[in-house]
């Protein structure tokens, strides 16, 4: 249950199957209107936000521009957590700071608060291959060297949104809609009207919900109502308390409101379901029941029965009465879920008579059958519809894929030496400067070697300087290809080569047109990876490695740009740099085949999960992707 004192965060779940958090400010925005509205436009929060839309029904974002569509979600973290201390740990990539998955921070924050010095993160539940030093303050990826720089950030305050005592009262109620609505349970409704009779006195017993006052905290806060076992008392409500047995009705922000029951009643107590119009013979409901507050707020006539099979009809006269008959009848299970499609059709509530104007407005409603339907969450279509082998056709201007081709044998060069003379030059004046890699002074040099007079060596291109030793270190450390790439700029020197483990690459032309492009074919490319035994190039050499998912489809459309990026696919193939061995950020498996910061299309039809099409960017970021590891237009000359 949360504590005033915790904090909540929104995220967002990433391309690379992370959740990334929002911002606190819009954090902020969005849990204030968490509950009081089922779309919220986050360019009102944040004008730079503009182009995103929030379903709270659906918890999804959708960018409105392209319609690409992420899941979201809402958490509680304590005060001591990293979140709670507005703390955020960030790792720099090639252009600006990143922040890590709120998880993972919390961790790096627990080991920086205890002498620990470093953490490997891949030993922890965030699985990551990566080796954090926290006094030099870098990051290391496992198996490659790579080194990356982090750093701790204090939020802006207040920082991320705390639980106020309303919610704190409340919290309960609000976190069982949902996780079921999460677990395929009872789905909560959204209320069809605002409009509402008072509740009545009536002779049955009933279960009522209070309606949300904005102007009164305390009315806002305490949701719950007891239902007496007398038959001729009204319920009365109880601030602050819960009995072990009691029906409780919560209304959260007048959006929904959930009938519960906390522990089946005693069946032998006085007010059981004999007098609730026969509804005492069903012995199997839900333990909570989302229903529409106009439906929950009125109590019902004994002589109705309710229907809860799919596709029935629930009149708000009976819902509340009989539910809550059908709990005093006998226990709840979890497993009947609510129907499909739910009409509220609005009735006199039992009792005192109401005035003429409420009467003529009740009548109104009366007339006027109000629907409700579900929204379900959109499924991704990974595969195009059957393709008979005739239709299938070689892609223009590039010769078809062999059958037997498999990753070419990696030429090896050992000797640093060899390599650093190609790319560097001796520096005679040596700088009052840190060395990028060792982060000692250049005139000190390096801990990496022996050699007390290190020589100072500067990359021809792009000018950084680095101790002789360190260079060296970071070259045994890769692929030994032949080629070297600098820590500080990337520029890479030479022709770059991964560690792709051997398979086979096969493309071709299939008729089915993707979304945003139907004037033209697909380009469907095939990737088929066995798993096998590590070399002596991949983190653990003699070690057997796994591979998930394979064959694995991707799509490019067969224009122009699609046919340009397949040559400098096939050319990354070539170099072994579309896959690697290292540990599965989705399922946290190590010593398996994952993809190499290259990414690819998979879903076919949609967009539901990010890797699919419409995405006006995606040409320019796998373009620049392949450039980062050097393959680029001018290969495509050679």
């Amino acid at each position: 249950m949360a504590e005033e004192s915790d904090v909540v965060v929104w995220e967002w779940f990433t391309d690379h199957g992370r959740w990334r958090p929002y911002q606190p400010n819009i954090a902020r925005g969005i849990e204030e209107n968490y509950g009081r509205t089922l779309m919220l436009r986050l360019g009102d929060i944040d004008p730079s936000m503009a182009v995103y839309e929030i379903d709270f029904n659906t918890r999804q974002q959708k960018r409105l521009n392209t319609g690409t569509v992420r899941s979201i979600r809402r958490r509680t973290f304590q005060a001591t957590s990293a979140p709670g201390k507005n703390i955020e740990w960030q790792w720099q990539d090639d252009y600006n700071w990143c922040p890590y998955d709120v998880d993972t921070s919390c961790i790096i924050e627990e080991a920086y608060q205890h002498p620990y010095g470093s953490i490997d993160l891949s030993t922890t539940p965030s699985c990551l291959p990566y080796e954090l030093d926290l006094v030099a303050m870098t990051q290391q990826r496992s198996g490659t060297g790579f080194v990356r720089n982090i750093r701790r950030m204090c939020l802006p305050v207040p920082g991320y949104p705390r639980i106020t005592p309303a919610q704190c009262s409340s919290s309960a109620s609000m976190e069982s809609v949902e996780e079921d609505s999460h677990d395929g349970g009872s789905a909560a409704l959204s209320r069809p009207t605002s409009l509402q009779a008072p509740p009545q006195p009536s002779s049955q017993p009933t279960a009522t919900t209070a309606a949300p006052d904005d102007s009164n905290s305390s009315q806002g806060s305490d949701c719950s109502t007891s239902a007496s076992s007398s038959l001729g008392r009204a319920g009365k409500k109880h601030p602050g308390k819960r009995a072990a047995s009691r029906k409780s009705v919560a209304a959260t922000s007048g959006v929904r409101a959930t009938v519960a029951w906390t522990s089946p009643p005693d069946p032998n107590a006085a007010g059981t379901s004999s007098g609730s119009g026969g509804i005492g013979t069903r012995s199997s409901l839900p333990r909570s029941v989302s229903v529409p507050a106009t439906m929950a707020g009125v109590s019902g006539s004994a002589n109705e029965r309710p229907s809860v099979s799919s596709g029935a009809v629930i009149s708000s006269s009976s819902t509340t009465s009989c539910l809550a008959a059908a709990a005093a009848a006998g226990r709840m299970t979890r497993s009947q879920s609510t129907p499909n499609s739910i009409i509220a059709r609005p009735a006199h509530a039992a009792g005192a008579r109401l005035s003429p104007v409420m009467t003529a407005i009740t009548g109104l409603l009366l007339s006027t059958a109000v629907p409700v339907k579900l929204h379900p969450t959109p499924i991704p279509i990974f595969s195009p519809p059957p393709i008979s082998k005739g239709s299938i056709r070689p892609v223009e201007g590039i010769k078809p894929s062999k059958k037997k081709q498999k990753t070419t044998s990696l030429i090896r060069v050992d000797s640093p030496e060899d390599v650093m003379k190609k790319y560097v030059n001796k520096v005679k004046k040596i700088p009052d400067e840190e060395c990028p890699i060792c982060y000692e002074k250049l005139s000190e040099g390096s801990h990496y070697t022996e050699d007390t007079d290190d020589v100072v060596l500067k990359l021809s291109r792009c000018g950084h300087l680095f101790h002789r030793g360190c260079l060296h270190a970071m070259y045994n450390s890769g692929p030994k290809d032949g080629s070297i790439q600098c820590p500080t700029c990337k520029t890479i020197y030479g022709v770059k080569h991964g560690n792709q483990p051997s398979g086979r690459m096969d493309y071709h032309i299939i008729p089915p047109s993707l979304q945003g492009f139907p004037d033209c074919g697909t380009i469907r490319i095939i990737y088929d990876i066995p798993p096998g035994t590590q070399g002596p190039e991949h983190p653990h050499p003699g070690k057997r490695y796994s591979a998930r998912g394979f064959p694995r489809h991707c799509y490019l459309p067969d224009n122009e740009i699609g046919r340009k990026i397949l040559k400098l696919l096939i050319i990354a193939w070539e170099r072994r740099l579309l896959f690697t061995i290292g540990t599965s950020a989705t399922t946290g498996e190590p010593c398996t085949v994952v993809w190499n910061e290259i990414h690819h299309k998979t879903e076919f039809g949609s967009n539901v999960t990010g890797h699919g099409y419409p995405d006006p960017n995606y040409f320019d970021n796998v373009l620049s992707e392949l450039a980062a590891q050097g393959v680029t237009e001018d290969c495509l000359k050679d």
